[in-house]
């Protein structure tokens, strides 16, 4: 479904995308058509004044929805219930005696299944996510671990040992410190930027229908002014909906809520009693894996950046 829904919104991107820059453009031609004539046509004035009205609607549907995010929002959706899917069959093939206990992992499997259906709903309205959140924060991949309790020292048995322990702490935290950090200041920057485009894209297809509409008057020659006013509103609306610039912010927000999911998986698993926990040996190499890494100790230089390889 999520994937359905993903290609249905990214039609919706394109389709949106070339109303809004045919209808500006053409009222861009009517209005420099009627600043060339020798007086003011009402007709070209009240026809570039609908189009441009039509236009800065689309256009702030599109700002306000933005499809492009919309779209990406849900080929995440898809992508994370695949690989939970994979998961579970995955651990379905491993020697029980190098699992999770049964109980503990099917409830993690559901917690996980409800925060994926929490975090990328379906609907746009109600409970859809804000285009523009005051606060930017990686986007919720997984169920929120309790942290409060103190982590649980290695004891040498279930393939945990006191180098796995310190490895994986020595992750957890490089991924809080710089990983998720990283993607969550790119992904502010692409909402301030995207923020302030999709603000100044209808506002300026709005100036140029009021500036048609007012051409009408005699000895008003505001034409050409409209004209340019479309032709601003077009380049805004193209770098904003045709570039995707909101896919790029959820891009960038669902690389954090990759890591920061990461992370408190982590936290959680050091938390755990040491029976309760899959082999640490297992445990250790499956996070090298996702971090893109070879499975070694330590998994990542001192002089190193980042945890992460992937991104």
């Amino acid at each position: 479904m999520h994937a359905i829904i993903g290609v249905q919104r990214d039609n919706w991107n394109e389709l949106c995308h070339m109303t809004v820059n045919m209808t500006t453009i053409a009222a861009a031609i009517l209005a420099a058509m009627n600043s060339g004539v020798g007086g003011t046509s009402v007709s070209m004035s009240v026809a570039a004044f609908l189009l441009n009205g039509g236009a800065a609607g689309f256009m702030y549907l599109a700002s306000k929805y933005q499809p492009s995010q919309l779209a990406e929002e849900q080929r995440t959706a898809s992508r994370f219930h695949k690989l939970l899917a994979r998961d579970i069959q995955t651990t379905l093939l491993i020697d029980p005696r190098l699992r999770k206990d049964a109980h503990l992992y099917m409830e993690e499997v559901m917690a996980r299944l409800q925060a994926l259906n929490v975090g990328f709903p379906l609907p746009l309205k109600p409970n859809g996510l804000e285009k523009f959140p005051k606060v930017v924060a990686p986007s919720v991949l997984g169920p929120v671990a309790d942290l409060t309790e103190t982590e649980v020292p290695a004891n040498n048995t279930n393939g945990w040992t006191n180098a796995i322990t310190n490895d994986l702490q020595r992750t957890a935290d490089k991924l809080q410190t710089s990983d998720i950090a990283k993607y969550v200041r790119a992904a502010r920057n692409k909402e301030i930027a995207n923020k302030r485009l999709a603000i100044l894209a209808p506002v300026c297809a709005g100036v140029a229908a009021l500036l048609s509409l007012l051409g009408c008057w005699p000895g008003v020659h505001l034409a050409g002014v409209a004209a340019a006013c479309s032709i601003v509103a077009v380049l805004t609306s193209s770098f904003s909906n045709g570039g995707q610039i909101g896919m790029i912010f959820e891009l960038y927000r669902n690389c954090a809520g990759y890591y920061a999911e990461m992370e408190q998986d982590i936290q959680s698993t050091m938390r755990a009693p040491v029976c309760q926990r899959e082999d640490g040996e297992l445990y250790h190499q499956k996070i090298a894996l996702q971090l893109g890494r070879r499975d070694c100790m330590p998994l990542f230089s001192s002089q190193e950046k980042t945890a992460g390889k992937l991104f």
